[in-house]
């Protein structure tokens, strides 16, 4: 069983890797893929943070804790009262366009209801708000097309 000591603790080594890596890699980067990757390290920090379950975190990462749209309760209430616990992800493309960027990944999740872990394709979205990179929304990929209306007759 993980204990709340070894989520911080693990939660922290993610935090000392990337920001020991990061500066590495935007080094040999040109502008925008610098630009790039300090999305890429933000979108990792933030989902690091849904796999350990340190809302706290993730919270200070959405733009509407920013910009006072989305309040700390709200966002504490979806995520406690969802089934699903992000296990893993692997980010597929980030698609950068002045202070907005797209990034799409897979995410594998695991549900109570199902024995298996189940992997979806996820986009989110990111704004760049005063020099720094909030998650503004997300969303499945593919969605499921709607079962035709029953016939009522």
């Amino acid at each position: 069983m993980v204990t709340t000591m070894t989520k911080i603790v693990q939660f922290l080594l993610i935090l000392f890797f990337a920001g020991f890596l990061a500066p590495l890699y935007a080094e040999e980067a040109s502008p925008p893929d610098a630009e790039q990757a300090r999305v890429e390290q933000r979108v990792r920090a933030y989902l690091d943070a849904l796999k350990i379950q340190d809302l706290h975190t993730a919270y200070r990462m959405e733009s509407g804790a920013v910009d006072g749209t989305l309040t700390a309760d709200a966002f504490f209430r979806r995520f406690k009262s969802s089934p699903s616990v992000l296990l893993n992800y692997e980010i597929q493309k980030v698609t950068m366009e002045s202070d907005k960027a797209t990034v799409e990944f897979s995410g594998t999740y695991q549900y109570p209801q199902l024995h298996e872990p189940a992997t979806m394709p996820r986009r989110a979205e990111w704004v760049l708000i005063d020099g720094e990179w909030y998650h503004s929304k997300g969303q499945v990929r593919q969605k499921l097309k709607a079962a035709p209306p029953a016939d009522p007759g």
